[in-house]
Order: structure tokens, then sequence, then C-alpha cells
């Protein structure tokens, strides 16, 4: 049987998993981040120059850097953010 329960899934049966779905989003792009002042810069331009722009210099519209609200496009560990 399958059990869904606030934001993960658990299997019950001849053996037991556990997913939390949270964790399966932690490491994705922000679909909401882009550069202050400017709405066109966002992952997928950071992706272009990861090298520079993934650096902590840039800040998004939310005060983030790309390299914690990119996470995909810089490389990020899931761990350090």
């Amino acid at each position: 049987y399958y059990y869904y329960y606030y934001g993960s899934y658990s299997y019950s049966g001849d053996f037991s998993y556990s997913y939390d779905l949270a964790d399966a989003y932690a490491c994705a792009d922000s679909p909401t981040w882009h550069k202050a002042d400017d709405t066109s810069k966002d992952c997928s331009w950071v992706g272009e120059f990861p090298e520079v722009r993934c650096e902590n210099r840039i800040k998004g519209a939310d005060r983030t850097i790309p390299s914690y609200s990119c996470p995909a496009t810089c490389g990020t560990p899931c761990d350090d953010r």
C-alpha cells in the first residue's frame, strides 16, 4: 500500500520505503529567481557563464545568490543550501 502524508510517500508491504518530496525539489533551480532589476536574467542566464555568474557578487531580486537559488545550474550540493 502507498500512503501520502505531509509531502512524503511511504510504501508498506514486504519492505518499507519512504520518500520525502521536498528532497526531490531541494536541488532544482528556482523558477522565479532572477537578477535584481532584470527579470530576463534568470537561472538559464546564469548557466551561460556559470564560472562567473554563480559567484556571490550577483544578487537576485529576493536577495539570494545564484548558487543558492540555481543549485542545479551552479552545481551546488544539496547539503550546502
